[in-house]
């Protein structure tokens, strides 16, 4: 499999296979033939399983094998994906001592055995994987002196290599570790393809809306309402959430498309206590008493609001509306909530302020701000 052609790949992994493709193919060799050696070390014998432990912890493998046994299939419906028989019936190289050939389905279940309490072949398997094979080592002193010479040559790297490899056979997959110097910098390829995927999807859907939008929606920003759910952390349940939208495109668009900025506000537990015990007692009570403990609330607030500001280059969101909202949402969120919090507790409780940007309101931050420093460029 060579990564020319495919669209998920990193450019810079694409140059590196141009640029050092006679490098790679001998390490695809080398791996190929650990693969197969470690495979081929087997006798048939369950007591001593020789180098095949290698493969025992890739799961995603095993699982693939354990399918394949159970003639079942993935059904992809709609936005589901289910486990299925499959529509053909599968041939399977069935081995009796070292003797093997092709066999039918058919045959296949004939002679599997089926374990007490059997339910399906895939149950059975699992189980059998689960607690027989998984946790299954290389035992070194059952080996001969070229298998245990093997087994002490190869190193974690390259089980972790050889385990991408195989992989990658039954996903169609290129193994990405043949062509990485080094494991860390799998995390930022990956980066680096996301990052470039969004800019295309960011800047596509822009040029889609735009010739039907409306340039005279205002910029604005609104509470998302939510309630406390008894699923969620104390955290999740206090957190709250706003919208920075500009028109009615960016409105529709689901959450999950935006670009979101997460803001973590800290409180003491006691301090916590204090101000749910003062819910608790005013939110029924004096007006002018509740207005004197969320101005105290907003100090605190507008405080760590501040703070985050400063680290920002355009915080839309620094205004004393805001930090209005967010006193008077928490208050009304403490009504809400059956919880305590211990009042003599110094522990930290954080507080998730999240924003999530529209893609129009984005261009129109963007835009002002660049007017501001003389440019006018529209594009992102």
């Amino acid at each position: 499999l060579k990564l020319s052609g495919m669209e998920f790949i990193p450019a810079e992994l694409k140059e590196r296979e141009t640029q050092n493709w006679d490098k790679i193919l001998q390490k695809k060799i080398y791996y190929l033939s650990l693969i197969f050696r470690s495979i081929c070390s087997w006798d048939g014998s369950l007591d001593n399983l020789s180098l095949l432990p290698y493969f025992f912890n890739n799961t995603s493998l095993m699982a693939s094998h354990i399918r394949m046994m159970s003639s079942l299939d993935f059904l992809v419906e709609e936005e589901k994906i289910s486990l299925a028989p499959a529509k053909e019936k599968k041939e399977f190289i069935f081995c009796r001592d070292f003797l093997c050939r092709k066999e039918k389905q058919e045959v296949f279940d004939d002679v599997v055995p089926k374990g007490e309490g059997f339910i399906s072949y895939k149950d059975q398997f699992e189980q059998i994987y689960c607690h027989h094979f998984y946790s299954k080592r290389i035992d070194e002193k059952k080996q001969n002196s070229e298998i245990r010479e093997w087994h002490l040559n190869t190193s974690l790297k390259d089980i972790i290599i050889m385990n991408d490899k195989m992989n990658s056979f039954k996903t169609k997959i290129p193994a990405f570790s043949l062509y990485l110097d080094s494991f860390s910098e799998a995390k930022e390829m990956v980066f680096k393809r996301s990052e470039k995927i969004w800019k295309e999807w960011a800047n596509n859907k822009i040029s889609y809306f735009k010739r039907s939008y409306f340039y005279e929606d205002p910029l604005d920003i609104r509470k998302i309402e939510k309630n406390p759910v008894s699923t969620q952390s104390i955290e999740e349940n206090l957190g709250i959430e706003f919208e920075i939208y500009k028109g009615e495109l960016d409105r529709i668009i689901s959450q999950r498309d935006k670009i979101i900025l997460k803001l973590d506000f800290t409180f003491t537990e006691s301090f916590l206590f204090w101000l749910k015990d003062q819910v608790y007692f005013l939110d029924q009570g004096s007006e002018e008493e509740k207005e004197k403990v969320i101005v105290k609330l907003k100090e605190i607030i507008r405080f760590q609001l501040t703070n985050f500001s400063k680290k920002m280059i355009n915080p839309v969101w620094m205004n004393e509306k805001i930090v209005d909202i967010i006193s008077r949402e928490l208050w009304r969120k403490l009504s809400l909530l059956q919880f305590s919090f211990k009042f003599n507790s110094t522990k930290d409780v954080v507080i998730p302020i999240r924003f999530y940007y529209g893609l129009f309101a984005l261009e129109q931050i963007g835009h002002n701000f660049r007017s501001e420093r003389g440019h006018t460029q529209l594009n992102l």
